[in-house]
């Protein structure tokens, strides 16, 4: 996955970079390098696909009611 799915992420939610390294449990000096190669590896690429589908998720409940969302 492209590193600059990274900031798309982040700038959609306005989470600082601190704060996604964080989230993701990836060190921020990664990141870092990780954006001046422009490529995730296969793990950061899962764990930041993972985040964005929650967040999405979540955006998707706050948005529906009165349907529960559980599952």
């Amino acid at each position: 996955m492209p590193a600059r799915a990274l900031g798309a992420v982040a700038k959609a939610v306005e989470l600082m970079q601190s704060e996604l390294s964080a989230t993701l449990a990836i060190p921020e000096r990664t990141l870092i390098r990780r954006k001046k190669q422009d490529t995730l590896s296969t793990d950061e690429s899962a764990k930041l696909l993972r985040v964005a589908r929650f967040l999405q998720r979540a955006t998707e409940c706050s948005t529906t009611t009165p349907t529960p969302c559980i599952g």
